[in-house]
């Protein structure tokens, strides 16, 4: 069961949409996952790490309408607040509470 961790993860994306004016949505791509499912993901692409922060509730991939990926990945990793992956080709940023890092993938 995640803690209390896995919101932290969220709480600059929220400071972020109350930034913006009218933001319209929030997309989660993926958050918590369960071992199960996150093999199956790592059967579908090469780019899901087997000891995913996913795995702990402590990650998100997620885009917000209206707000380019890139704009979207320049504030949190501005943040300086854990892993943060930049997804241009699939449309998403991840974002983690785990070491300060930063990675593209497609």
């Amino acid at each position: 069961m995640p803690g209390h961790d896995s919101l932290s993860a969220s709480l600059p994306v929220a400071g972020f949409q109350a930034a913006q004016a009218e933001v319209p949505e929030l997309v989660v791509i993926s958050g918590y996952r369960s071992s199960e499912y996150n093999r199956l993901r790592r059967k579908q692409s090469r780019q899901v790490g087997e000891k995913s922060f996913h795995l702990q509730g402590k990650a998100i991939d997620l885009r917000i309408e209206g707000v380019t990926i890139t704009a979207l990945h320049d504030y949190i990793k501005g943040l300086k607040a854990g892993g943060v992956g930049f997804y241009p080709d699939s449309q998403f940023v991840h974002m983690d509470v785990g070491p300060i890092r930063t990675w593209q993938g497609d």
